[in-house]
């Protein structure tokens, strides 16, 4: 498909039936702020009459319209490098609220999309995401080695909540991978025991 038309450029022809491509190129403009109007005014394919539809029809469509048209509200637009920095910040374990209202920075919504979009970012996301597990899970056994009985309940408080967010951030790119996670959330096969102090 090619890149975007121009307000004053000619329509583009554009093919009439649903494919993954035309699902793209109008999520695509929706994801650069642009509506559902406009981008179905700018080709002679599909109308939105028939854009609608899909988007009642078939699930995977009216997933990836939501997330073009959340991240189409903050339209930052992906590049390898600004994906890589993002990545490098998660893998570090910072707060990622911070990032994303860090001016030039992806919303949230952004990221949502480019995982779905750019199947490079999504595998750069997974690595930085399994880094941030491994640190936690060291913060973990720092903060379990380092205890005392004077810091019991802060430390069972500050293990209980890493474990929390390492079981997040886990199940998610597991699912991803398309592995079975066990009753826990935990890839399938992988224990984990709370032991009390």
């Amino acid at each position: 498909m090619p890149a975007d038309s121009g307000a004053g450029e000619e329509p583009v022809a554009r093919p009439r039936t649903y494919s993954r491509e035309v699902a793209i190129w109008i999520c695509d403009h929706l994801a650069r702020g642009r509506t559902l109007n406009w981008t179905c005014r700018t080709w002679s394919g599909p109308g939105v009459v028939r854009v609608r539809e899909w988007l009642a029809t078939r699930e995977e469509f009216a997933h990836l319209v939501a997330l073009a048209m959340a991240a189409g509200q903050t339209p930052v637009a992906y590049s390898h490098e600004l994906g890589t920095a993002f990545c490098q910040r998660l893998a570090r374990g910072e707060d990622m609220a911070r990032i994303y209202e860090t001016e030039g920075q992806p919303s949230l919504a952004n990221v949502q999309w480019w995982l779905a979009r750019h199947p490079e970012f999504a595998a750069m996301h997974r690595n930085a995401t399994e880094l941030l597990v491994g640190r936690l899970m060291d913060e973990v056994r720092t903060i379990a080695d380092q205890a005392t009985s004077e810091t019991l309940q802060l430390s069972r408080t500050r293990i209980a909540a890493r474990q929390w967010v390492a079981v997040k951030l886990a199940a998610r790119p597991t699912l991803e991978r398309g592995r079975e996670t066990g009753e826990s959330g935990w890839p399938a096969g992988v224990n984990v025991e709370v032991v009390e102090f």
